[in-house]
């Protein structure tokens, strides 16, 4: 670590250079729930727990105050089966919530 020495009223300090700090949120596995096989009450379901991650994420973001975020695991129910149509809907859900 260098050190420099500044002169300030009459007197010396050391005076070390600061580190930078970067702050990193994880959202691990936020799994957006999907569309097929969620039975009768599949759209309210939906409703609520993008609600809920929605109002979780703002609170994290808003505490740490990252500089950047970072999304781990299975972020879609059912990616791997959606069609185009299912997935371009699956996203606006993700964008609206993250």
């Amino acid at each position: 670590s260098k050190a420099m020495l500044v002169r300030a009223d009459f007197s010396f300090q050391l005076v070390f250079p600061r580190p930078t700090v970067e702050k990193l949120l994880l959202i691990a596995d936020p799994q957006l729930i999907g569309e097929k096989d969620e039975g009768f009450f599949g759209a309210i379901t939906r409703i609520d727990a993008d609600r809920y991650l929605a109002k979780s994420f703002a609170l994290a973001h808003d505490y740490v105050r990252p500089d950047w975020t970072l999304f781990l695991g299975d972020i879609f129910d059912e990616g791997l089966s959606a069609t185009y149509e299912e997935f371009q809907r699956y996203f606006q859900r993700f964008d609206a919530i993250f």
